[in-house]
This record gives structure tokens, sequence and C-alpha cells, in this order.
């Protein structure tokens, strides 16, 4: 006779805390990305202020539909070189209406504001 496998259990209180951990390297990773991609913008920016900005802005990706590890971080690229609140704000409603595209994947959303930003945006002031 074989062994019965034995069977693990991972109580909520384990997985909220894999998921805690998971979340913070997340914002680890983000963060450095941020530091070495727009170090201007970010230079005066102290840790925990871009933490929080980088979890905020976890979460109202999320509000989108943008869950895709790559997205978010588009995403919070975004809040970077427009703005916080770059999906509401009047001079970026093109970015709003975009992220509020129902029928578009997060990836699809991502894809279309980078689109914008470089064809109209950058090419445009050519």
């Amino acid at each position: 006779m074989g062994k019965e496998p034995t069977m693990v259990i991972i109580r909520k209180e384990q997985m909220e805390v894999l998921s805690k951990n998971m979340v913070d390297q997340f914002i680890d990773r983000a963060g450095a990305h941020l530091q070495r991609t727009f170090p201007e913008q970010i230079k005066n920016m102290a840790e925990t202020d871009l933490r929080e900005m980088i979890h905020a802005g976890i979460v109202k990706a999320e509000s989108y539909d943008i869950t895709d590890e790559v997205d978010v971080e588009r995403f919070l690229e975004c809040m970077v070189r427009f703005g916080f609140d770059f999906d509401n704000h009047p001079q970026t409603s093109w970015a709003g209406q975009i992220l509020q595209d129902k029928s578009l994947s997060g990836t699809e959303k991502m894809n279309q504001i980078d689109d914008y930003a470089l064809f109209v945006l950058t090419i445009g002031k050519i």
C-alpha cells in the first residue's frame, strides 16, 4: 500500500499574509522600475510616499480591470507621466474614455493609452 498524499490546508489568514507579501514584492519592483524610468519625477518623493502612490495605483488600476502585473506597471507609469488623477483629469480625458471602455481588456486599455501617448502626444509634436 502506498502512502496517502498529505493534504495541505491554507487558512484564510495565511492566504492573506501570502497575498500581502506578493503585493509588497510588486510594490518593491514597481518602485525600483519607476525610479529607473522616471528619475527626475521621482527623485524628491519619499520612499513611503512612493509606496503609497503605487499601492493607490494598484487599487485604481484594478477598478478599471487592469490586473496583469505588466499592465499595472504601465498604469503606474501613466500616473507619473500624466499625473495621479490622469484617469479623470480634463487634460487627459482621452485616457479616462479608454479606461472606462468595458469592451476592452486591461491589456487592450493600456495598449491604446500607450499608442495614444506615442502617436498623438509625442509624434504629433514633431
